[in-house]
């Protein structure tokens, strides 16, 4: 299954909030970009409903986030393939890298 597709399933409803996104290295010749980032999950979702209309239980159901980096393969301006380094951190984990205050997270 493409990119695309599995973000269509709706499968990554969990995901809250994707902050603080930035490239770290991009190669146009071999059509590489490697990203860092962080994904928040609010883990209050208690049922998960799929874009084919099934209903799933969440994979999380308590407050967390993935500090993630991952190396995109772009092919006729569109992603191919993903690879990803995810490493699990407290909720509103603050991105260590900027001078932005410390993000609080939504009530």
């Amino acid at each position: 299954m493409g990119c695309e597709a599995q973000f269509k399933t709706g499968y990554f409803n969990f995901v809250t909030w994707i902050r603080d996104r930035r490239p770290l290295v991009v190669d146009r010749e071999k059509g590489l970009v490697f990203m860092a980032g962080y994904f928040d999950h609010k883990g209050d979702m208690r049922a998960e409903t799929l874009t084919d209309g099934r209903v799933v239980d969440p994979q999380y159901d308590t407050p967390w986030t993935w500090q993630i980096g991952e190396i995109f393969k772009i092919k006729d301006n569109k992603i191919d393939q993903v690879e990803a380094l995810v490493l699990y951190a407290p909720y509103g984990e603050t991105d260590t890298w900027s001078d932005r205050p410390k993000w609080q997270p939504a009530h």
